[in-house]
Order: structure tokens, then sequence, then C-alpha cells
């Protein structure tokens, strides 16, 4: 009932008693309530908000990466992975000695520069979706700063995967972990349409859709259902 009636709820109809306790949010608060009560950290983000609030989750997701990167290093930068050597096998020669190369050059550096390169990347290019789904798809006068906080925060979702997912890394000594229906399916099923279809849905990525599907809500005026449907049906 409480899901049902908070995915129901209005943004803009707040309590005044609600609202005033909005204030005494602080960062670290707002950040650490969106993982389980969205709504009122971006109800308080509403209220005031500054670059901290989209930089600082940003940072924290990069650094939180290259430490489990560089945890997983030995087993997801294995030339001799099996995974890795079956899909070496499907490439020509040249091919095969370019993903090795570039592999090479992904244990030296991209384990440390890449997580920093996309999550900033993430951040700007679905700032800018949720920008265009809050103006154009619902009308309202939604910011580019208010659209990469609701992005940022979202992508706080990543840091308790990593935290699931690189312990099961090291102790699978494989790098495909699935956190969804995948996870159950046989060889034959998952080489189907429907199994890649399932495959592709992955818990987390449900949690951070949902979560910038409450914040696209709360910054465009919106009811929180429309927000959700809206942001799980483009990542559909």
């Amino acid at each position: 009932m409480t899901l049902v009636s908070n995915l129901s709820m209005e943004p803009h109809v707040q309590d005044p008693t609600f609202s005033s306790s909005l204030d005494q949010l602080t960062l670290s608060d707002r950040m650490t309530r969106v993982f389980h009560a969205p709504l009122s950290s971006f109800r308080a983000v509403q209220q005031e908000q500054s670059w901290q609030d989209w930089l600082l989750p940003v940072v924290l997701t990069s650094i939180v990466w290259v430490a489990t990167n560089y945890l997983t290093l030995s087993v997801v930068g294995n030339p001799e992975l099996p995974a890795l050597q079956q899909r070496l096998e499907a490439l020509t020669e040249e091919q095969r000695v370019q993903a090795l190369e570039s592999l090479g050059m992904w244990r030296q550096h991209g384990w440390f520069t890449m997580p920093i390169v996309s999550t900033f990347s993430s951040l700007a290019a679905l700032g800018l979706v949720l920008l265009a789904l809050g103006r154009y798809a619902f009308r309202a006068d939604v910011a580019l700063r208010g659209m990469l906080v609701v992005k940022a925060y979202a992508m706080l979702v990543l840091i308790p995967e990593w935290v699931v997912r690189t312990p099961l890394i090291l102790i699978q000594q494989t790098p495909d972990i699935k956190f969804g229906p995948g996870a159950l399916l046989s060889e034959d099923i998952a080489a189907t349409f429907v199994g890649r279809i399932l495959a592709g849905i992955d818990f987390f990525d449900v949690w951070q859709g949902w979560i910038m599907g409450v914040g696209l809500a709360v910054m465009a005026g919106i009811p929180t259902r429309h927000g959700i449907i809206a942001v799980l049906a483009l990542w559909g």
C-alpha cells in the first residue's frame, strides 16, 4: 500500500510540515535517502540545489568504480578467460590481435580512466535526454542542472551494484554476472530472442530507472507514476 500511494502522489501536493522537514536534509541525507525515499530527496533538491548535488555523486561513483575495477582486474583483464577465448575464436586473426591490444591497453590505463570518462559522459547524455522528456513530452519548465542532479542521484545505485558484483566476479572468476532473469536461463534459451530480452533485464537498471522517473516527476511537476513510466519505457 505504501508503494502504491507513493506512486500515485502528485509532486506538487505537499504537506507544509513535510516541506519544512526537507529543509533539514543535508546533501549526504539526500544522497542516502535516494535509495529508499527518492521522493523526499528530489523535493529537497527542488527547494535548494547547487553544483555539489550533481558533482559529488558522480565523483563518488567514479571512485568506487575505479576501486572495483582494480580489485577485479585479474579476472576482467585476463586474456585466458574462457568467455573471452570464445569471443576471440569467432574473430579473424587481425581482429584478434586488435582485441588483445585493446585489452592490454585497458589493463594498463583503461581500468582507471574509463570510469571517470564514462560517468561524466553518461551524466551529460542522460541529463539531456531527461531535459528533452521534461520539456517536450511533459511541456514542463525544467532546467538542465535539475536533470543532471536527477541522473547523478540515480547513478548512486551503481555503488551497491558494484559492491555486490565485485565479490561474485572474484568467486566465480567471470565478469559475466547477471542480476535478473538472465541468471536463471539455460544457454539454449538465452540464445533466443526472448532469452536476450530477459537477459537484458537487470534489477539495478530498473532501480536506477525508477529513481530517475521519480526525479523527473518532481522536477517537471507531474504525477510520479507518469515520470516512472516514461523513463522505464525509454529504458525498455
